[in-house]
């Protein structure tokens, strides 16, 4: 990997940044990465050729030996990755007598995989499958492994042989990997990393061969040799080696559980909504129709209506065709006859006058004939047949389990601190990472030692037998190495293990992840286990047009670990990334054949997935992989309606209203219409197309990239969730979580000049420190709805109090914010998830003036702050009681973009300084509570007496300052307590004079240090903890002032005490006075320092909390803090890092750091890897297990690996940057009492 980008990954760390013109932002990390990658990534294979790869009792399918599977397996995974690699081979020695057969040898020098070096190495592969039990080839089993990593560490070091050479096959070593002219031939190594490039990544592949029996303890030997590398290092062992007392690296605990093995795992298919579009059938005549000749026969219609005398037949005739007569509407119809039976009818007069009218006439149409004729020709108006939508629809995935088999998995959380001491295996691989392996090179015409940083991957290779050590300690040295462990028990699955493993390793990707759990969703196992993942891409050559997208995953156990996984419940992520692997699907992603081959598309989109790749469907959306673009609802987008046919609202008139045709000037024209729809493409943008030249769906770009806009999820029935997020291509999304489609987007108005810069695609984008071309045109970044939107969702209580099931859903109201986009906070009502509705929009329509403004709010910056809905116990309103509060920080101004440790002196009339409290439906501004400086972070409401009522609201701004909103007052000390008791909490009425009140409680001294964190409140028995972070994220290079000024920053630890403020005040009151609050120092006398000692009978309970110095220069705290277990995580963000002199100076070091709350001592921080990035969100849930899980062992051999089998128990997590694969399990410490920082999802129940 190229140093120089590798850097560039790393400071993807920092996780919310972005950029600017004559400002710094968080993107200025981004400037570059165009740098191209000619460096090869170094693999050298380690090959356990011990007995054990032949054993008979393994069973091993396929007619073969285990051994012969590994090394066909090898060539099979190389094949395809000529000039992408340089590629080693290491073995045990096999020559000598017994005792010399625990060191290694070199079978194939490391060197660039070029066809004829891969022409060699496969001859060296097929003479082992040939000679598979020759003593030549393979050593006796029930050996250490300790050796074999040592001779490892003196291969790439160019060091001398751990056995003086002895034992080496000089048949079948490689005399190019050893200097031959020193000493035996075979007794000191030629390093490989001099004539190579030092700066690229090391990778061991070790393939173990697992069978029953005992592991062979490492010797005093081995253990000195490696208390020996780490004082040549300046440094001593940190754990107890083999042999030694004190504490080992402790190995996992293995246990026996059952499989179903070779399962046929059939994925969920998805059926796709299909959308037939609506068409007009044009205007035409109809011609007129030809009539042939008709006879209708002679009909009697009754007798006549009326008497009369036989000789009135005429008037007969004329009264029945009269109104009322048989024969009206009836040609040639008369009286004839009279009727038979009329003499004496019904009605008739026989006597007296007229008595002769005693007769009825027989009513009559005589026969008729109808001429032949032809209509009139008939014109039909234009006719229009409406869109057709056919829902899309899931079919259920299943798995046909296969027979049950015995495996070892690790025990979540337990190690194995005895048998761990006699191996020394693990504790090399940890040695090779953290601290590397020294070679000598020449720089600048002077000699320099340089270490070369190796990560170790593992392959468990067996089927029938197992031993739980060996694959305890093969896991622990992936874990150590910080690599992965693989298990396979076929060929097929060997394959794929190495082909994950070379994938991981090729994967170069400067993509950047932001990713938050459904935090209102139910407390159902399916949709709580979801992962949403906003992110982007940026463009190469500095251009605004960036891909993003919105994919989901899901967590998943893994060898009893919870990580990330596919839906095909595949591990996700790609360890040395932090980002998705080659082969992973994400959910709604699909098959799209070659969509992507020809599309111009820079960084190219071919994906590296090897099973993709024999498919021929590496330009496909599926597997969509690390690519942001592929997949996702951009793919569903992309695939979904016509543009002209999306639902995009604006603002028209103070309510939402359709994008139509009336916009297209202030777009730009009709083209920029076209371009924001997806119907037309952007300037230098290529459209897919059929094989018959026709457009294949929307533009490829249709989905802009998720920068800083955490995605919200709503679930508004059991069938029904939503998701809302905002994308730097103008629209604020909603998405339906079950098929990725959207269901409608929001554009705000002020925002519609922007869109026209990327359809043009210029111009570039300007970042600090970045050089520009004299000769083109910059700006900042242009960003739209880049805020994370707030939310109010509740529910009803379900019918019945015990279920788990939720109550119909009564409101969901959702907060759109614009971060540097604007300064307008929106309120959406989305109780219809589909059909929006604008409540209200305030705040500013220009960043840099305030025409416009809505009434009172035109001191409001950028709205950064993410609104949280509350219930006050004292505020009814819009027929409520109580009625829904929005609360929110006043924002950002930029006076804070000044680069300079002193706050900003021009900041004394910033915008942004105060926390607004409005009414959530209708608006109404309840309350302004004012601030020294401006509130930029969400604010962190607390429900202590856990009754839907907020009591307490606890806010930071950005000069150092703490706040303490009091909707409520505790009149009861709650230390220790368990419960709180009843008339604890006394609300205070804001109608009167005992109102709501907002008080500084605590503040750094100084002003030189920033809270950009919002802060994070644990409630433990009474006690609350308000945790926080000093840094300014939007500051990440080595030039700002957090590093050039060398700002120490801190984390603090406030315990604050509500109820002696409550006393005191009381206390005042009655003695006449006003009570007025002391303002903590947050680093004086009255907090504690971690890393001193408390004086004779201290204990923290003296103080009022407790602050860590961050130890290195200019690190900073990255993100809001979680506190979960009776521990804190934060993790930190450090521009620069050691400069090594060759491969140029590391632009970023990120650390996860956790402390205990209670007793806090000064932590070991964990380093995170190169390119993961640091999550601004850290969230605690909950994964809850099922015994009924899929199975997992062993897999279809284009597979990676699936979820182990479930313990039937819950494991707590947190997400951030807390390990590589950013899901941390959590074990409780203490017991909360019965209170929690406030939200309204069912979730939390």
């Amino acid at each position: 990997m190229n140093i120089r980008l590798k850097g560039l990954q790393r400071c993807l760390l920092l996780m919310a940044l972005l950029c600017g013109s004559v400002q710094a932002e968080d993107i200025d990390i981004f400037a570059g990465t165009t740098t191209v990658d000619t460096t090869l990534p170094n693999i050298v294979f380690v090959l356990d050729n011990t007995s054990n790869w032949s054993r008979a009792s393994q069973k091993w399918p396929g007619g073969l030996v285990q051994g012969q599977s590994e090394v066909r397996a090898i060539k099979t995974a190389l094949a395809a990755q000529v000039g992408k690699l340089n590629v080693g081979l290491v073995e045990y020695v096999t020559g000598g007598s017994s005792a010399d057969t625990d060191a290694g040898y070199v079978r194939h020098h490391l060197q660039a995989l070029t066809n004829s070096s891969l022409a060699v190495l496969n001859q060296k592969l097929d003479t082992i499958y040939n000679n598979i039990n020759s003593p030549a080839e393979k050593r006796s089993s029930s050996n250490p492994y300790g050796d074999l990593a040592w001779d490892f560490y003196n291969y790439l070091n160019g060091g001398d042989h751990s056995n003086g050479g002895i034992g080496t096959p000089a048949s079948l070593a490689d005399s190019n990997a050893y200097r031959t002219w020193v000493g035996s031939q075979w007794s000191k190594f030629r390093t490989p990393l001099r004539s190579l490039d030092v700066c690229a990544d090391t990778y061991m592949i070790f393939i173990g061969n697992n069978a029953n029996g005992n592991i062979a303890s490492d010797d005093a030997t081995n253990s000195a040799a490696l208390k020996a590398a780490y004082t040549a290092a300046g440094k001593q062992a940190p754990d107890a080696l083999a042999g030694d007392a004190g504490t080992p690296l402790g190995i996992p605990q293995f246990q026996s559980t059952f499989v179903e093995s070779e399962p046929v795992v059939v994925p969920p298919e998805v059926v796709p909504e299909q959308v037939i579009p609506g068409y007009t059938i044009p205007g035409h005549w109809v011609p007129g129709e030809e009539i042939p000749e008709q006879i209708i026969p002679a009909q009697t219609l009754g007798p006549s209506n009326a008497c009369w005398k036989t000789t009135e037949q005429a008037l007969c005739t004329l009264a029945e065709n009269t109104s009322g007569g048989r024969c009206v509407g009836k040609l040639n119809c008369a009286c004839t006859a009279v009727s038979s039976n009329s003499n004496t009818p019904p009605g008739c007069v026989t006597t007296g006058k007229p008595a002769n009218r005693t007769y009825r006439w027989d009513v009559v149409q005589a026969a008729q004939v109808i001429p032949a004729h032809t209509t009139d020709d008939v014109w039909v108006e234009d006719e229009w047949v409406p869109e057709e939508i056919i829902p899309g629809y899931t079919i259920p995935g299943y798995t046909i389990p296969g027979a049950m088999q015995e495996v070892f998995v690790p025990v979540p959380g337990q190690v194995d601190t005895t048998g761990g001491r006699s191996y020394n295996f693990d504790d090399w691989a940890k040695f090779l990472y953290n601290v590397g392996v020294p070679v000598w090179i020449w720089n600048d015409g002077s000699p320099t030692t340089y270490r070369v940083k190796v990560r170790t991957y593992t392959i468990d290779v067996f089927n029938k037998q197992q031993n739980g050590d060996l694959s305890a300690l093969w896991f622990s040295a992936a874990n150590a190495g910080h690599g992965r462990y693989f298990q396979a028990k076929n060929e097929d699955q060997l394959v794929a293990a190495i082909n994950t493993a070379v994938g991981d390793i090729l994967a170069v990707s400067s993509t950047f992840a932001a990713v938050t759990l459904p935090l209102s969703a139910t407390n159902s196992t399916r949709q709580e286990n979801q992962v949403y993942v906003g992110m982007f891409r940026p463009a190469p050559g500095k251009k605004p047009r960036w891909f993003g997208n919105l994919k989901r995953y899901r967590l998943a156990t893994f060898f009893g670990q919870p990580e990330l996984a596919d839906v095909n419940l595949r591990r996700a992520i790609n360890t040395n990334t932090g980002f998705a692997t080659d082969c992973a699907e994400s959910y709604w992603s699909g098959d799209s054949d070659r969509y992507w081959e020809n599309l111009g598309v820079e960084p190219s989109t071919e994906s590296d997935c090897q099973t993709a790749i024999d498919a021929g469907k590496e330009w496909s959306d599926l597997p969509d992989g690390p690519f942001v673009e592929k997949g996702g609802v951009a793919q569903m987008t992309r695939e979904g309606p016509a543009g002209s046919a999306r639902q995009l609202y604006t603002v028209k008139s103070g309510a939402l209203a359709l994008i139509d045709s009336t916009d297209s000037a202030a777009l730009g024209g009709d083209a920029v219409l076209s371009y924001l729809r997806g119907d037309g493409p952007g300037v230098d943008e290529i459209m897919a197309t059929d094989d018959d030249g026709d457009t294949l769906g929307l533009r490829p770009s249709i989905h802009g990239d998720v920068v800083h806009s955490r995605p919200v999820s709503i679930r508004f029935d059991a069938d029904t969730v939503r998701i809302f997020y905002g994308a730097n291509d103008g629209l604020f999304r909603a998405v339906n979580a079950d098929t990725g489609s959207e269901a409608w987007a929001m554009m705000d108005p002020q925002h519609f000049s922007g869109v026209e810069r990327l359809y043009n695609n210029t111009p570039l984008i300007r970042y600090e420190g970045a050089d520009d071309d004299p000769y083109e045109t910059y700006r900042k970044k242009q960003y739209f709805f880049d805020g994370s939107a707030g939310q109010f969702v509740q529910y009803a209580e379900p019918d019945d109090p015990n279920s788990d099931e939720l109550g119909d859903l009564e409101f969901a109201y959702i907060f759109p914010t614009m971060r540097r986009g604007g300064r307008m906070v929106y309120g959406l009502n989305v109780t219809d998830p589909d059909a929006p509705e604008l409540m209200w929009r305030h705040g500013c329509p220009n960043l840099d003036n305030d025409t416009g403004c809505t009434t009172g709010f035109s001191a409001v910056g950028q709205s950064w702050s993410t609104p949280v809905g509350i219930h006050v116990e004292e505020y009814p309103g819009n027929g409520a009681d109580p009625a829904p509060l929005v609360i929110f920080g006043g924002g950002f101004d930029d006076c804070l973009n000044a680069d300079q440790a002193n706050y900003p002196s021009a900041c004394s009339s910033a915008k942004g300084k105060g926390i607004y409290l409005l009414d959530a439906v209708s608006g109404s501004l309840i309350k302004y509570f004012p601030t020294d400086a401006p509130v930029i972070t969400q604010v962190a409401p607390v429900d202590v007496d856990f009754d839907g009522m907020v009591d307490l609201v606890y806010a930071a701004d950005v000069a150092g300052n703490l706040y303490r909103i009091r909707f409520s007052d505790l009149t009861i000390d709650l230390t220790n307590l368990t419960s709180v008791p009843p008339a604890a909490i006394v609300s205070r009425d804001d109608s009167v004079d005992e109102e709501w009140v907002i008080e500084k409680i605590a503040a750094m001294p100084g002003t030189q240090r920033r809270f950009y964190n919002s802060p994070a409140i644990g409630l433990f028995r009474g006690t609350i903890f308000v945790t926080i972070g000093s840094g300014d994220r939007e500051r990440p290079l080595e030039s700002n002032y957090p590093y050039a000024a060398d700002v120490q920053n801190r984390f603090y630890v406030l315990i604050d005490s509500p109820y002696a403020d409550y006393l005191a005040a009381e206390e005042a009151s009655q003695e006449g006075e006003t009570y007025t609050r002391d303002v903590i120092d947050l680093e004086g006398n009255t907090m504690f320092e971690v890393g001193t000692d408390f004086d004779t009978g201290e204990t923290l309970e003296d103080f009022d909390g407790w602050y860590l110095d961050l130890p290195d220069r200019g690190e900073q705290v990255a993100n809001p803090a979680a506190v979960a277990g009776g521990k804190v995580f934060f993790n930190t963000f450090q521009p620069g890092g050691e400069s090594d002199g060759v491969c140029e100076l590391p632009l970023g070091i990120g650390k996860a750091y956790q402390v205990p709350l209670f007793s806090p001592e000064v932590p070991e921080p964990s380093l995170l890897p190169p390119g993961f990035p640091i999550e601004n969100i850290v969230v605690n849930t909950l994964v809850t297990e099922g015994c009924t899980e899929e199975p997992c062992e062993p897999l279809d051999p284009d597979e990676d690996e699936c979820a182990s089998p479930r313990s039937c128990q819950a494991i707590h997590t947190i997400i951030g940057g807390c390990s590589e694969t950013g899901v941390c399990p959590v074990e409780p410490e203490v017991d909360p009492i019965r209170g929690r920082t406030y939200f309204t999802e069912d979730i939390d129940r």
